[in-house]
């Protein structure tokens, strides 16, 4: 029913000024039940708050605010009754043209979002559910283990002791001691070295010279074969199938032994091969670079989500930058005006300190650049004199048109912000810019279940910057410049709790850790050099002894071997033009160190053994053994220096597989140095150990070799060989049972691992790339805890043939600035 009207004389036309709408209860209880719960998709609200100004609406203020409003020109009067008493040329709305939330109509209905009635998905949840099936089964696995352990044991007989037992152990301890078991005596090379089957006089124990056999020499007493029994045997030998593996115990040692003569024979050729091939490796170093983008680091090339972010970036244009300021107390407190209690930081003094801080940010200047030359502007220039309004900073104090005196009055204030709080769209709560200033931006910490958004414990005040990348250079030495000013309040002001993000910030930091890990690697280095060159020689309690045995040239000089391989690997691939990552310059220093001393150790050690059992027995010794002794060490040692070097080889290169660039980087860094470190080591290092083992068998001191003692001296057995050889080996050993045990422990641990696996949690945080005393960690700790809202999603759809759907762009990409005024 229309109750008012205006009628234009110029235009000859009446405009209707108010009118009079009827409508039975029932028809407006549902449409009020229908359009409560509807939110607003693009700050998450109620919807029925910016009808009515407030999310706690009722039926009857609904329809008041909806019929009074300032969105549209006419006024309406809203007649509920249950039988409205309308004139009989008005037809009042019944419940019969109104629909439900939830009902369908042309085959659609309301979101689960915003209709109560409608069942949304399943949230997909961790739980703990899998352990119903893991238990069962791990703990299955478990006694299936031990019983099988059990069984073997149990069935397992012992043999007499034998002198074959010393063939067993004695190379135990060895393995255990020196990381491999060396072969201590070489085959013989001629027919008739060996006497009597068994290399003794008259079956004795020992050999020709009259010298004792050494227990690694020691064979059992067997009778000698009748005539032609030899022959029978090796016959049947050779018709047998040979086993992979016998074929390598043959050809292993023998490859070793050619190998030592070749490096032995050639020495400065094979010095100049590795110094040309190390300094061409080297030289790649020219291009060498570190990435500490977190994109690069952590997304692969093939990443669809990369894919889509580049063609989104190509459409649109760059996104915008963000940084921000956290703001909370150090102490929770609440403010009161009048009968209204809010949360402390909307204490007048706290909000003024924090505005003060949010417009010292924004006259920040690079050169003649300011805030509003760098800022991200929605909507462009529009303020004209004011031009740092139109940037898009989000913060409570646009709720207040960014007014400072305003703040005088708390009544007025805290009123203003309440209403903005619940309803951000309205006209009178937008942004300078014109957009709104969503509440669970500009606020945190409040409960998602009351939404008593005045009980907020956290401001966040946003700066967007502009992604251009012509402005680039410029912003980016704005953030450092926010990011030193920031720094100092955090110093300055002890009653809030400050942190705070620029958009470079954790590339920044990550470089930080970079340069403040350089010390770090330099001490672990030189730490191993004096760890190296003081354990790798032998015990001796003699002054002089101890100088002739000791080995810390060559230590050194196997440090720097491994050392060279890191840096000939990182030059290779930065010749290849792969960036290098923070996790390669930290870790595989640390990772081939580790693997490379391993083996200078076994090959120091294998020829202390064989010099050590030639002085027991009594045989001459002297520096013409040198090639000899060199030869019967690799021939022990070489294969399983191979066999351990190609399975961590191969094991890395394994993970150049992965798709995630810093993981790959890793990867074949780690596979190169590995390789390097394999073939500096049994070259490089094996000529220097030929010039440790003629000093030494000269009776010259380490360090000062043109000292010479007169006589060489059988080094004492050290602490760490006597407890393995006395206690340790001999008490695994001692029971049956111990080794079983063992077993049985091992194989539990690794199935309650398995067990572990479905409870793993997926993902990368940020602060894992962190220094422990980084700012960030304080920034990153309250977006986990405070912030109302996740990371933006945003929706291209093209046609078939690849063009945009979707053409005009700013409405689509203003993300977290976007509104319906547009």
């Amino acid at each position: 029913q229309i109750t008012n009207t205006s009628y234009n004389a110029t235009t000859a036309a009446t405009a209707v000024l108010s009118l009079r709408y009827f409508i039975t209860s029932e028809a407006a209880r549902r449409i009020y039940e229908t359009c409560k719960n509807v939110r607003d998709s693009i700050t998450g609200g109620i919807g029925i708050a910016y009808v009515c100004g407030s999310a706690n609406c009722n039926q009857k203020d609904f329809y008041v605010s909806l019929g009074d409003n300032q969105y549209i020109s006419l006024l309406i009067e809203f007649v509920v009754e249950d039988e409205p008493s309308a004139p009989e040329y008005v037809v009042p709305l019944t419940d019969e043209n109104v629909y439900d939330c939830w009902d369908v109509v042309n085959g659609k209905s309301c979101s689960c979002w915003d209709c109560e009635q409608i069942a949304c998905p399943a949230k997909l949840v961790a739980t703990t559910e899998n352990w119903v099936y893991t238990l069962p089964v791990g703990l299955g696995l478990s006694l299936a283990w031990m019983v099988f352990i059990g069984v073997l044991t149990f069935l397992h007989k012992p043999k007499t002791k034998t002198a074959s037992d010393t063939i067993i152990i004695k190379p135990i301890v060895a393995g255990i001691e020196n990381k491999a078991v060396e072969l201590t005596s070489p085959l013989p090379d001629r027919p008739g070295e060996m006497e009597n089957g068994n290399g003794t006089e008259n079956g004795g124990d020992k050999p020709a010279n009259g010298a004792p056999l050494s227990p690694q020499m020691s064979v059992p007493s067997t009778v000698s074969p009748a005539p032609g029994a030899e022959h029978e045997e090796e016959t049947s030998l050779i018709a047998k199938k040979t086993p992979w593996y016998q074929i390598w115990l043959d050809v292993g040692p023998r490859l070793g032994r050619k190998w030592s003569d070749i490096v032995y024979r050639f020495p400065l050729t094979v010095v100049a091969i590795c110094f040309i091939l190390s300094a061409l490796c080297c030289a790649g170093w020219y291009n060498f670079s570190i990435t500490t983008d977190p994109i690069e680091l952590w997304t692969s090339g093939t990443s669809v989500s990369r894919k889509n972010k580049i063609d989104y970036d190509s459409i649109f244009g760059t996104t915008y930058r963000t940084c921000q300021l956290v703001v909370k107390e150090n102490t929770p407190t609440t403010f009161g005006v009048g009968d209204t209690i809010v949360s402390g930081i909307f204490n007048p003094d706290l909000l003024k300190e924090v505005f003060d801080m949010m417009e010292a940010i924004k006259s920040l200047e690079v050169g003649d650049k300011t805030y509003s030359d760098l800022c991200y502007k929605p909507l462009g220039d529009f303020n004209g004199a004011h031009p740092a309004e139109d940037c898009a900073t989000l913060s409570v104090f646009q709720w207040i048109s960014n007014n400072r005196t305003v703040l005088e009055n708390p009544s007025e204030y805290i009123e203003k912000m309440g209403l903005c709080a619940e309803a951000t769209a309205l006209p009178e709560c937008l942004a300078s810019f014109r957009g709104p200033a969503a509440t669970n931006i500009v606020l945190g910490g409040y409960s998602t279940e009351i939404l008593q958004y005045m009980k907020s414990s956290t401001l966040i005040v946003t700066f967007a910057l502009d992604g251009s990348s012509d402005k680039l250079e410029d912003i980016l030495l704005w953030e450092t410049k926010m990011k030193e000013y920031l720094l100092k309040q955090m110093e300055e002001k002890t009653d809030l709790d400050i942190a705070f993000s620029t958009d470079r910030a954790l590339e920044d930091e990550i470089n930080r850790a970079s340069h403040a890990d350089i010390f770090t690697i330099i001490l672990s280095y030189i730490l191993m050099f004096v760890y190296v060159g003081v354990t790798l020689g032998d015990f001796d309690y003699s002054v002089k002894g101890c100088f002739v045995n000791s080995k810390a040239m060559l230590g050194v000089g196997g440090v720097l071997i491994v050392l060279v391989s890191v840096m000939a690997a990182l030059g290779l691939t930065s010749f290849a033009g792969l960036p290098t990552t923070l996790i390669v310059v930290e870790v595989i220093p640390f990772l081939i160190l580790a693997v490379g001393v391993d083996n200078v150790y076994i090959m120091v050690q294998g020829v202390q053994r064989i010099i050590a059992e030639k002085i027991e027995r009594g045989d001459p010794i002297g520096p013409n053994d040198a090639k000899g002794i060199l030869s019967q060490m690799m021939s022990g040692v070489f294969p399983a220096m191979i066999l351990s070097s190609l399975c961590q080889i191969v094991a890395f290169a394994l993970g150049g597989l992965s798709f995630m660039p810093s993981v790959k980087n890793f990867a074949y860094n780690a596979t190169i140095a590995l390789f390097f470190n394999f073939v500096l080591q049994s070259t490089m290092f094996l000529i220097l150990l030929r010039l440790d083992l003629m000093r030494h068998l000269s009776s010259r001191l380490d360090i000062a070799c043109c000292i010479k003692q007169n006589k060489l001296q059988v080094p004492e057995r050290g602490p760490t060989r006597w407890f393995i050889e006395d206690y340790w080996v001999k008490g695994m050993f001692a029971s049956k049972w111990i080794p079983a045990a063992v077993l049985v422990v091992f194989g539990w641990f690794t199935i309650a691992n398995i067990m572990m696996i479905p409870d793993l949690e997926l993902g990368l945080e940020p602060t894992m790339a962190l220094p422990t005393d980084s700012y960030l960690r304080k920034y990153y700790y309250s977006a986990y805890t405070d912030y109302r809202i996740g990371p933006g999603v945003s929706f291209v759809f093209k046609s078939k043939d690849g063009s945009i759907l979707i053409s005009t762009t700013k409405r689509f990409t203003m993300n977290l600035f976007q509104t319906r005024n547009l």
